[in-house]
């Protein structure tokens, strides 16, 4: 009797287990928050456009492959990726959308969306899952 226990034991609540381990991790690194006041993730609600692309620079100091994700229309190919350095102002400046990719060029599940109004930052949101969503 006790060897049949081991064994259902074994066969059934080990994969339960790791099963609900794995969720438990997806849960916790899970992040999709939106600031609107004060700072968060190197930048600061108020700064100006020029602001937070200096900004970059320490943020770059941590994810060297962070790339600026901009759309700009309703097609598909209506977007364009440059990376998150000073040297990509001028391409970046006149949208007031920017989604910072931090883990490389078109890589969405770990990022930093900042949003402006009158070349003024407004809103961070931050996103970062480390799993597919079905």
């Amino acid at each position: 009797m006790k060897f049949g226990l081991k064994v259902l034991f074994i066969i059934v609540f080990i994969p339960i287990l790791f099963v609900g381990g794995y969720v438990t991790y997806w849960w916790l690194s899970y992040i999709d928050e939106d600031v609107v006041t004060g700072s968060a993730y190197g930048f600061t609600i108020g700064d100006t456009k020029n602001e937070v692309i200096a900004d970059f620079q320490s943020l770059r100091a941590k994810y060297s492959d962070a790339h600026v994700y901009v759309g700009y229309g309703n097609r598909a190919g209506d977007n364009f990726s440059v990376p998150a350095n000073l040297k990509s102002q001028s391409k970046i400046y006149e949208y007031d959308k920017w989604d910072v990719l931090l883990d490389g060029q078109y890589e969405f599940f770990n990022s930093v969306d900042l949003k402006f109004e009158n070349g003024v930052l407004i809103e961070i949101h931050r996103h970062r899952q480390n799993f597919e969503l079905p």
